[in-house]
């Protein structure tokens, strides 16, 4: 009993898995020409030139882990519109709609005011979901509506428990 609760005592305790997605990896999915594309990446950031929208696949490590929270990490230098990221789930459950919309795990925007510094909006889910890719994939897509709303990143914190 006693080399048990020494055990527990000294196990580690629930590690953090964030998933970073830089800017440099979101793909522009509406269609067009490469000298009039929406955003242009400049030094490691997303700048918008038009409203677009930004996607990337995510591959979770571990199945079975809860989603704790969503990061954007971005720059407003617009303090009219509000950029989106949806972290979403398209399941491939077989003899189901292949254009089915596919369900939104989290989502966060980005908040009020022109601040032009790097800023950080997250989003904690009040009942986190469980990550589940057996039967499906996830992916981010991240809504820009107009310039002036440049993008750094994306964050996942993933991990057994949430705190």
């Amino acid at each position: 009993a006693i080399a048990s609760a020494l055990l527990a005592a000294t196990a580690p305790a629930a590690k953090a898995d964030i998933i970073s997605i830089s800017a440099a990896g979101l793909i522009q999915q509406n269609p067009c020409e490469q000298s009039n594309c929406n955003g242009e990446l400049d030094h490691g950031v997303m700048v918008s030139k038009a409203a677009a929208r930004y996607f990337a696949a995510v591959d979770f490590p571990v199945n079975g882990n809860k989603v704790c929270s969503l990061s954007l990490i971005y720059q407003d230098i617009n303090n009219n519109d509000t950029m989106l990221v949806r972290l979403l789930r398209k399941s491939f459950a077989a003899g189901g709609d292949p254009f089915a919309d596919p369900a939104v795990v989290a989502s966060v925007g980005s908040g009020p005011g022109v601040i032009p510094t790097i800023r950080k909006a997250t989003v904690r889910p009040p009942s986190p979901p469980t990550i589940n890719d057996t039967s499906g994939a996830y992916f981010i897509e991240v809504e820009v509506p107009t310039i002036n709303l440049n993008i750094l990143g994306v964050q996942i914190d993933h991990r057994p428990v949430c705190p």
